[in-house]
C-alpha cells in the first residue's frame, strides 16, 4: 500500500472512530530492543509503524503501549519554508525519529525557540520526511 493511501486510510478511520482522534505513539524503547526489531512486534494490532525507529500511528488511542501517546492535529510533508512561515517566532517542542536533523538544527531551520506554543514531531515514512502537528 502506498504511503499516501495509508495516511488517507488512517484519516478515514479517525473520522469513523468514536474518539475522533488520530494518535501518534512515541516509543521509549532502548537501543537493544530497537536493534532486535521489537517496536513493530510491540505495536502489532495497536498502531501502524513504518520504520523500526519511527513513530507508530493509530486511528484510536492505543492502550497498554510502551511510550507516550499524542493526539495528531495534522500530518504534512516536511517543507521547511512553509513550516517556517507558519511558525514564525513561535515557541515549539520538537521531537524526531528517523529524521536527518537534530532538534537544535530543526529549530534553527524553522526559526522557532523552545516553548509550548506548538508541539511537532518529525519522522521518515517511506522515502519521504514528514511533519506531524500534535494537539
Amino acid at each position: 500500500m502506498e504511503l499516501e493511501e495509508q495516511i488517507d486510510r488512517l484519516k478515514a478511520e479517525e473520522k469513523q472512530a468514536d474518539s475522533g482522534v488520530l494518535s501518534i505513539v512515541s516509543q521509549n524503547i532502548d537501543v537493544a530492543r530497537q536493534k532486535a526489531r521489537l517496536a513493530r512486534l510491540h505495536l502489532r494490532g495497536k498502531a501502524d509503524i513504518w520504520s523500526e525507529n519511527g513513530y507508530g500511528f493509530a486511528a484510536e488511542e492505543p492502550q497498554e503501549v510502551i511510550g507516550k501517546v499524542f493526539a495528531v492535529e495534522s500530518i504534512e510533508p516536511y517543507d521547511p519554508r512553509r513550516l517556517k512561515r507558519s511558525l514564525k517566532g513561535a515557541g515549539a517542542e520538537l521531537m524526531k525519529r528517523d529524521f536527518p536533523f537534530g532538534a537544535e538544527e530543526l529549530a534553527r531551520r524553522l526559526g522557532v525557540h523552545a516553548g509550548a506554543d506548538v508541539r511537532l514531531a518529525f519522522t521518515k515514512i517511506g522515502n519521504g520526511f514528514w511533519a506531524v502537528r500534535l494537539k
